[in-house]
C-alpha cells in the first residue's frame, strides 16, 4: 500500500470550492468509474484498488488517496495527475507544496597549466 497526500491553500469562496471538488469527482466517476459520496465537507471516493477523501475548507483543499499494490506502482503518476488537476481548478500549487528544483553543480572549467617543458640541462625552456 501507498499513500498520496496534497494540501493547498486555496482563496475563492468554500460553496465555489466545494462545486469545483464536484466537478472533479464528476470527471473521475466518468473516467475511471470511481463512485464518491459527500459527508460533509469531504468527498470520499473509491474504486478498486484505490480509496480517499478530498477535504475542502474555506482556505484549504487536502487530498488523502491510499493506493493498492497495483496502482503504488503507478504513484508517481497519478500524483502528478493529482497536482496537475488541483492546479487547475483551485489555483497553481504554493511553493512550499511543489517538489524542489534539482540543483545542478557548476564546475570549474579553469584548468591547471602544464608545466613548461625542461631541456636536456634539466632547465625550463
Amino acid at each position: 500500500m501507498s499513500n498520496i497526500d496534497i494540501r493547498i491553500a486555496h482563496s475563492i469562496p468554500l460553496g465555489r470550492a466545494r462545486k469545483q471538488a464536484e466537478r472533479v469527482a464528476k470527471q473521475l466517476k466518468e473516467r475511471y468509474a470511481l463512485d464518491y459520496t459527500w459527508s460533509g465537507d469531504t468527498l470520499e471516493f473509491a474504486h478498486q484498488g484505490i480509496t480517499g477523501a478530498l477535504d475542502v475548507t474555506a482556505t484549504e483543499v487536502a487530498v488523502r488517496v491510499r493506493l493498492g499494490l497495483l496502482f503504488s506502482l503507478l504513484k508517481p503518476q497519478i500524483e502528478k495527475q493529482i497536482r496537475h488537476e488541483l492546479g487547475k481548478l483551485f489555483g497553481p500549487l504554493p511553493v512550499a507544496v511543489a517538489k524542489p528544483a534539482k540543483v545542478k553543480s557548476v564546475k570549474s572549467t579553469r584548468t591547471a597549466r602544464s608545466p613548461k617543458p625542461r631541456t636536456a640541462s634539466g632547465r625550463k625552456s
